[in-house]
């Protein structure tokens, strides 16, 4: 650990070997979430700045004030910061968690003060077996399920894009958080699922979750589709450049 972090808590499961520390992060005294290989899962910070810790679940609540969900699926749970940003900004709005690690949901309640609710609802499993046995619908599902550094493949292949789609209202939206660089002419994860997500969605957009770094480096990025072209003031704002795919790009079930 580096001077001044304090460890909190040591946690392993059978997914992976966490820790909780306090210390700073992204210049902001913080409570945060590392998983195997040191990789931050989430975190919650301890200031009285109203932003959320890591920019792209930032960007997830506003995408969210956006579409003003009466309901929403959160694949993967981590420290549980996003739910429960959720129910703060939308109390009576049903908030479905599929988190497949058992320990998680206890581990954000005695540290990261995950409440008790009625409309929290947490489901121990694979994102993609939940999507597949479940018939309900929702106005905003955000991928967010990482193992290290990189989401699991078969939530992000064509079938899997099919799925989301099923289970989206009419005016529905789905956001992913992943880590890419873009170059137009290169092929990489963000150009993969811009080329998979497009095959099934007629609207398909890309941002960066903060805008610090220059797009062709690695970083968080949100893939957001829907049905239709939604509002999102902040992002769309700040991003002007047409995402285009490459052919032979698309991502699929490997049996």
């Amino acid at each position: 650990m580096a001077f001044g972090e304090k460890l909190v808590a040591e946690v392993t499961t059978p997914y992976a070997h966490y820790r909780v520390v306090d210390g700073r992060y992204n210049g902001r005294p913080a409570r945060v979430l590392f998983g195997s290989g040191a990789s931050p899962q989430s975190g919650l910070a301890l200031d009285d700045d109203p932003e959320l810790l890591f920019d792209y679940i930032q960007r997830f609540l506003e995408i969210a004030e956006s579409v003003r969900p009466a309901s929403i699926l959160l694949i993967g749970g981590g420290a549980f910061t996003l739910p429960k940003a959720m129910l703060e900004h939308f109390p009576d709005a049903r908030v479905d968690v599929v988190e497949i690690d058992p320990e998680l949901p206890q581990l954000a309640r005695d540290y990261f003060n995950l409440p008790i609710d009625d409309h929290l609802h947490i489901y121990t499993e694979d994102g993609r077996h939940y999507l597949e046995r479940t018939d309900t619908q929702y106005d905003l599902i955000v991928l967010d399920a990482f193992a290290g550094y990189t989401i699991p493949t078969q939530l992000l292949t064509l079938e899997a894009a099919e799925k989301y789609h099923d289970h989206l209202s009419d005016t529905g939206v789905l956001t992913i958080n992943f880590i890419s660089g873009y170059e137009r002419y290169h092929m990489s994860l963000a150009q993969r699922l811009v080329a998979t997500f497009g095959a099934v969605f007629p609207v398909v957009e890309m941002y960066r979750a903060g805008r610090e770094l220059p797009v062709d480096l690695e970083q968080n990025l949100l893939l957001v589709t829907s049905n239709h072209k939604p509002a999102l003031d902040y992002l769309q704002a700040g991003e002007e450049r047409l995402w285009q795919a490459l052919d032979d790009a698309i991502l699929r079930d490997v049996y």
